[in-house]
């Protein structure tokens, strides 16, 4: 209070103003209905003060929380002849989608992956692209994913869920290809974009450019992804390329890996023509074999069971014999044999003849009309 009158005695004013503003101020100080009603109006405005403020952070939260929803930090390239590029954000999430040539147009048109888990995604669209034909049935196409982050281990762990994606899709579809894998740093796409390319197919034309110069970007542009591995294995095998050991040896190891797969994925969809995408045992001059993943190896080998049933035949093994006997069915999808008993089989089961067992009602082969590569 006697601050409050020192103020007031610093004022420049007439004395008997200053007297009736003393007068005013002990009145309202010694009146408690004034002071409580003072202290009310402060306590409201505080009270106005802080539901602002909340609504304010709420707001601010809700904008934070769209925009890290919305905004994309991770890109995926998909080439296989459609290329599209897929933004994804913090929670590998798609969340923008664009083609980067009418192919990859084509598939997005009919195909809707916002929203979608990246992996999902990436199946979703090489089905698709098994629907319109861009796959080739003979196992000879390659689709090529390219994860693109600021951050290696973010581009790694994305790159191995794309690859997931492409293996799901075949798997559903019964297709086979090779899958060429990659990663990239975000200062490549601004490039590709410069070019109008997908950034996992400008960067493997720039690598067709290291082993020859004189490559142009716009005469790859359009070229399928399987034939831009062709191309780098033949300026492989050439020896004319200008560069170090070490860089020859990453790109030789890289491109040779994709060509044993094309190869591998070429060879199952050999032995699955015209099947009906099931698990089928393959013609009889190799039933018994069980094929390794060749995919990745490339290697076939004969099992024990195959010398077991050849030392059967040489035997004079007669046809009742073979119709009792186990008959190996080759699992081409998962890589892996299964062995069953005619006498177990129910009455209209998939699983096709063995040889020798024409007419045999136990046993019936895949029905027509349902080969997925048609």
């Amino acid at each position: 209070m006697d601050n409050l009158f020192g103020c007031l005695d610093k004022v420049k004013a007439e004395e008997t103003l200053k007297l009736h503003a003393k007068e005013y101020v002990n009145d309202a100080l010694s009146n408690p209905k004034m002071v409580t009603a003072a202290n009310r109006k402060v306590n409201q405005m505080k009270k106005m003060i802080i539901a602002a403020c909340a609504i304010l952070t709420a707001g601010i939260t809700a904008i934070a929380g769209y925009t890290l929803c919305e905004t994309p930090v991770n890109y995926v390239s998909l080439d296989i002849n459609p290329s599209i590029e897929l933004g994804v954000n913090v929670f590998d999430h798609v969340v923008s989608v664009n083609a980067a040539n009418q192919d990859g147009q084509n598939l997005i048109d009919v195909k809707n992956v916002s929203n979608l888990p990246v992996q999902n995604a990436i199946s979703e669209l090489v089905q698709e692209a098994a629907e319109q034909d861009y796959i080739a049935l003979d196992g000879s196409s390659v689709i090529s994913v390219t994860a693109e982050s600021k951050n290696e281990d973010d581009a790694l762990k994305l790159q191995e869920k794309c690859s997931n994606g492409v293996n799901l899709a075949m798997s559903t579809k019964k297709i086979y290809a090779a899958v060429y894998a990659d990663c990239s740093d975000l200062s490549l796409r601004e490039e590709a974009k410069g070019m109008n390319l997908s950034p996992g197919k400008y960067k493997m034309i720039k690598m067709l450019q290291s082993l020859d110069p004189t490559i142009k970007v716009e005469d790859y542009a359009d070229v399928k992804v399987r034939d831009i591995i062709r191309k780098a294995n033949d300026l492989l095998e050439s020896g004319t390329a200008d560069l170090s050991e070490e860089e020859k040896q990453a790109i030789s190891d890289k491109i040779k890996k994709t060509d044993k797969k094309a190869q591998g994925a070429t060879h199952k969809a050999k032995q699955n023509k015209g099947n009906s995408g099931k698990n089928t045992t393959p013609d009889s001059t190799e039933a018994g074999t069980v094929t390794i993943d060749t995919a990745e190896t490339g290697v076939e080998t004969d099992s024990e069971a195959s010398k077991a049933q050849k030392k059967n035949q040489g035997n004079g093994q007669t046809k009742n014999q073979k119709k009792n006997s186990q008959v190996l069915t080759q699992d081409y999808t998962a890589g892996t044999t299964v062995t069953t008993s005619p006498q177990t089989k129910s009455k209209g089961s998939a699983t096709n003849k063995a040889p020798g067992n024409k007419g045999n009602g136990n046993q019936k082969a895949s029905g027509k009309g349902n080969n997925p590569n048609k």
